[in-house]
């Protein structure tokens, strides 16, 4: 039982590490857009076509 929240604590860190990783990364792009999103809408779903749309915009 120890050894398993042992374990989740160095995975909570490591996803903590991930996040500070990509934060640096993107601060040291200087201006920019950042969309965050999901792959549980398919193609055909109205938000993902918006979603498209959006960065076509944007870019």
């Amino acid at each position: 039982m120890l050894e398993s929240k042992v374990q989740e604590a160095w995975r909570v860190l490591r996803i903590q590490s991930e996040l500070v990783d990509g934060t640096d990364k993107l601060l040291k792009l200087g201006v920019a857009v950042t969309v965050f999103g999901g792959a549980r809408l398919d193609e055909g779903n109205r938000y993902y076509r918006q979603a498209e749309e959006l960065g076509q915009a944007v870019g």
